[in-house]
């Protein structure tokens, strides 16, 4: 009974791939999975996906991007206008002060001005606007160089959560001041794999395993451009 479930899905799928070559969704590789999810195909657009992930495993992160999306209407919460962050200026820049050491600290409302505009992988929404990052969640400890930042996933099992951490992390690695040591845990309760997704975004060798592979870091980065350049492209 199993075997023949296996044989009707597949059937299906194949029907459904055929019907959506009429509609566009003809092609190979990433540019396959773009059409098919265009054109409204889901059961192709599934088997295109995974079709082309098994035969191009390198490009494996970016084409699964184009998989059906888990929570497909997220809440969207209104959010409040951008902060006017002071600008620090160092004291031992100023010729009064060329033998005085200085070290500025920050706050929790500059690392979430930071990280309240990126893009979610899912949705053009931010992950302010989806509730993923709160200024409340921050904390910053100036005493001991430490950011601590948790998100929330918009749904238990959430197979982006790692992908949105990794996006976090890499926007403050790159907008903070190299001594700050950055740890990025998803809120207690909030996602069925917590601890290993908590594992995997504070493991240092992991991080810069993920970030080699091109595609991946291709979707870390338009993730970081943001809601309104990901609209202009």
């Amino acid at each position: 009974a199993a075997g023949g479930n296996r044989g009707d899905r597949r059937a299906s799928a194949s029907k459904a791939a055929r019907k959506c070559r009429g509609r566009g969704g003809g092609g190979v590789g990433l540019a396959r999975v773009r059409r098919a999810w265009a054109s409204g195909c889901a059961a192709a657009a599934a088997l295109f996906t995974r079709s082309v992930a098994r035969r191009f495993p390198r490009a494996a992160p970016a084409v699964m991007m184009f998989e059906t999306k888990q929570n497909a209407n997220p809440l969207v919460y209104a959010v409040a206008p951008p902060a006017r962050v002071m600008t620090h200026i160092r004291l031992s820049e100023l010729p009064e002060f060329d033998d005085v050491e200085v070290s500025e600290g920050i706050d929790e409302r500059e690392v979430f001005e930071l990280i309240r505009g990126l893009q979610d992988p899912e949705h053009p929404l931010t992950l302010e606007q989806l509730n993923v990052t709160r200024l409340e969640h921050i904390s910053v400890d100036n005493a001991r160089d430490i950011v601590d930042v948790t998100f929330t996933p918009t749904i238990p099992h959430c197979s982006m959560a790692t992908l949105i951490g990794l996006c976090i992390r890499v926007k403050l690695l790159r907008s903070l001041p190299p001594r700050y040591k950055v740890a990025i845990r998803v809120t207690p309760g909030s996602h069925a794999s917590e601890l290993a997704v908590n594992k995997q975004l504070n493991d240092k060798e992991r991080v810069a395993a993920a970030l080699e592979n091109a595609h991946l870091l291709g979707v870390v980065n338009r993730c970081l451009k943001g809601v309104a350049a990901a609209k202009v492209a």
